[in-house]
């Protein structure tokens, strides 16, 4: 089995080497057109949104889920629903 790279290692190495110089925007530089092709793309819902973890027993996480199928809501729905009603409980300005 071969070692994976090192993380380290990837965050110093230079950028990729293109075959062809990418087209630029006016007053872009090489560096940013670069990074543009190879950034991460974000999906419409997510954009302007930021990423919040829970860890949920299973059977809370599971009746999560089925609220939501049963209600035709999305987890994401239910969930800023349940927090903002959570803020709401403890005289907080809901937040979306």
């Amino acid at each position: 089995m071969t070692a994976r790279p090192s993380l380290a290692k990837l965050a110093h190495t230079p950028a990729p080497v293109l075959e062809s110089e990418p087209v630029l925007a006016v007053g872009e530089t090489r560096d940013q057109a670069i990074s543009a092709i190879y950034a991460p793309k974000v999906q419409k819902s997510r954009e302007g949104k930021k990423g919040f973890t829970v860890f949920l027993a299973p059977e809370l996480a599971r009746a999560m889920r089925v609220f939501a199928v049963k209600n035709d809501r999305t987890l994401e729905d239910v969930t800023t629903e349940a927090l903002n009603d959570f803020l709401r409980k403890y005289g907080e300005h809901p937040a979306a």
